[in-house]
């Protein structure tokens, strides 16, 4: 159950950080969106405006999803950090940055940290993955029946 609701929590923070990018395709239509990893190409195919903000805002949630709930799966484990504890929850978001940068992205065919999609990638895979860390605990703080 608390692998659910770490997910469950990873989604609520994912579309709560995703609110600037949803505005901003409102306005600009998918020119550097902001926070969200902006995915250029699919399967060697150039995307449109509208096709760059679906891929985009599904891998950021795909991201903040995983983000969550292997965390609560390493706590239930007990390979945990500290029971969820700002710190711990960082240096969890710098391990999965580091994971995903080195070993998932270059196997999906986006480089070492997402460097094919762009200079700035690794950086903002790096704030969205502390903002995750970030929202979680406060989300744990406010609603402690998570926990449960």
């Amino acid at each position: 159950m608390e692998v659910l609701n770490g997910m469950f929590l990873g989604a609520i923070i994912g579309v709560i950080i995703a609110i600037p990018a949803v505005i901003s395709e409102f306005t600009r239509r998918g020119k550097d969106l902001p926070i969200l990893m902006n995915v250029h190409a699919c399967w060697g195919r150039k995307c449109t405006p509208e096709e760059i903000f679906v891929l985009s805002l599904f891998v950021h949630m795909l991201l903040s999803i995983v983000f969550g709930g292997l965390y609560m799966f390493l706590e239930m484990m007990g390979w945990g950090f500290n029971n969820f504890e700002i710190w711990s929850l960082f240096e969890y978001a710098l391990y999965f940055w580091l994971v995903l940068g080195v070993v998932i992205l270059p196997i999906v065919n986006l480089g070492f940290f997402g460097r094919r999609e762009g200079k700035w990638v690794p950086l903002e895979l790096l704030v969205s993955q502390f903002l995750f860390a970030f929202g979680i605990w406060l989300l744990l703080k406010l609603f402690p029946i998570f926990l449960s």
